[in-house]
């Protein structure tokens, strides 16, 4: 008796595990007999060559479902293409089955507004890759009908990464692009009119505006969150991401923080010996800075023996504040540069000397020889930093 359990129970397992394995095979013919198709299964028929879709190659299946994410009404969708986007229907264990195809009818693409709830009849028509898009080809606007409106659409988010990674999941579908900045930042009066590159922190995106699209010359936005059908084409690291805005109510504006170009890594406030051009300040990049183009500015400050606060600031000058200008030299993201004394040495008289090119604003600020800060704020000194007392200080503009 407790063999013949034990026989039973290792049965159970193994139809289980043979079920498992062909639960995701078999629900595509279950599927079928009931004459539709979900965009998931109908995906993976394709094999990167032109598929006729006939009745053998659907294994019976002959419409497909779901809800319209195209909007032609602002003008801005791939000319000829319905797309649509539907989920996997199962009782089986849930999985992430949203996808999206485009049918290509022509004209008849604009008669359909997001939320259409469609039927499209598939069989005879060609599934292709045209420009990137994954398409069925080959059908009349009459394979088309409408079954009601206003149904829900899902909207993923997801990042530049991922998109790339998995176009197969993400393409013709709506999806969020969130938190992202057009790249480089916009000047003031930008139309989304054309190519822009936007840039979400894990990658970019080319968002496409046709011409003729009535939001064309509405001024863009510097940072928001994103809403478009993503299309991917090319290969390997040509690999690039389409995405098409429907209007501008796709767009939603989100403030980004203004982060500095460069950030304070480190000083040098009592070098070895006496401290006269000796002095200095360690920045790290956080992005590429051709300091011809975008001249920057570092200010000390010295409160040593000082009794009161300094009422105008940075800009106090005197012996408070001292000003330097950084207004030539490149540095690379991720890369250390000086800016102090001309003196250049890591710590002091006859320690190392830190490279030349390292270093984008030396000056002879000592009070025996050197110069004033620059635009008149400062004078000369023998310490940029306070060596004890009150607290000093380092900003860069």
């Amino acid at each position: 008796m407790k063999t013949t359990l034990k026989y039973l129970f290792l049965l159970t397992i193994i139809v289980g595990i043979l079920n498992g394995c062909k639960e995701d095979d078999d629900y595509h013919f279950k599927f079928a007999t009931a004459g539709f198709i979900s965009n998931y299964d109908l995906k993976r028929l394709y094999k990167d060559a032109d598929l006729s879709l006939s009745a053998e190659a659907l294994n019976g299946a002959t419409t497909a479902v779901g809800v319209v994410i195209s909007d032609f009404r602002q003008g801005n969708s791939p000319s000829g293409l319905l797309i649509m986007q539907n989920s996997r229907i199962t009782n089986g264990p849930a999985i992430d089955s949203l996808r999206g195809i485009a049918f290509n009818i022509g004209a008849d693409a604009a008669k359909f507004i997001p939320g259409d709830s469609i039927h499209v009849k598939i069989q005879g028509g060609t599934m292709k890759r045209v420009n990137g898009i994954l398409q069925i080809a080959g059908l009349p606007g009459t394979s088309v009908t409408k079954i009601s409106s206003g149904a829900r659409i899902k909207l993923q988010a997801g990042i530049t990464k991922d998109i790339l990674a998995n176009p197969n999941r993400y393409e013709s579908t709506l999806v969020a692009i969130n938190n992202a900045v057009f790249d480089p930042e916009p000047a003031i009066g930008t139309m989304y009119s054309g190519d822009k590159i936007i840039n979400d922190g894990f990658g970019i995106a080319t968002l496409h505006t046709e011409t003729t699209a009535a939001f064309a010359n509405t001024a863009v936005l510097p940072s928001g969150n994103f809403t478009g059908i993503p299309f991917i084409s090319g290969t390997g690291t040509s690999k690039k991401i389409t995405y098409w805005m429907r209007s501008p109510d796709d767009f939603f504006y989100v403030p980004q923080p203004k982060l500095s170009p460069a950030v304070i890594s480190g000083f040098m406030v009592d070098p070895n010996g006496s401290d006269i051009n000796y002095e200095y300040v360690q920045f790290l990049a956080t992005t590429d800075i051709d300091f011809s183009v975008r001249p920057l500015s570092m200010v000390t400050n010295n409160n040593a023996g000082a009794t009161t606060f300094p009422i105008q600031g940075w800009a106090t000058g005197g012996v408070r504040t001292y000003k330097i200008n950084i207004t030539s030299g490149t540095v690379k993201k991720g890369e250390f540069f000086y800016v102090g004394g001309s003196n250049r040495n890591i710590n002091g008289s006859g320690s190392t000397a830190i490279p030349a090119s390292k270093w984008v604003a030396a000056v002879n600020y000592s009070v025996a020889s050197g110069s004033p800060g620059a635009n008149g704020i400062g004078n000369q000194t023998d310490n940029l930093l306070a060596n004890s007392g009150n607290v000093a200080g380092i900003a860069l503009f």
